[in-house]
């Protein structure tokens, strides 16, 4: 006996959620690949160095992550845009600024 599921394209405001979680995840799979490095040469110091940095930068990235959604995910901004838009801070000449991505 076969089921049959009727499949349909994830909407507008599905795709923006996705893409605006795609930095976190690149993060979590850094996290992931350098804790392989540190099983894999048995604890050398660069692996070690390496893990500690990419947990670092993922914390980063979920502090950036939360920012993002509490700002793009405001109801007049889906309300007046219709989509979710994805913002991020950018440095130019050594001072912080927000961008549109």
């Amino acid at each position: 006996m076969h089921d049959t599921y009727e499949l349909e394209e994830p909407a507008d405001r599905d795709l923006a959620a996705i893409e605006l979680e795609g930095p976190l995840i690149d993060a979590g799979v850094a996290v992931v690949d350098a804790e392989c490095a540190v099983l894999l040469t048995g604890g050398g110091d660069l692996a070690v160095q390496r893990l500690s940095r990419a947990r670092r930068q993922e914390a980063a990235e979920r502090v950036r992550y939360a920012r993002r959604r509490s700002i793009a995910h405001t109801t007049p901004a889906t309300r007046r845009l219709g989509q979710v838009i994805p913002l991020h801070r950018v440095r130019v000449l050594g001072a912080a600024v927000d961008a549109a991505a």
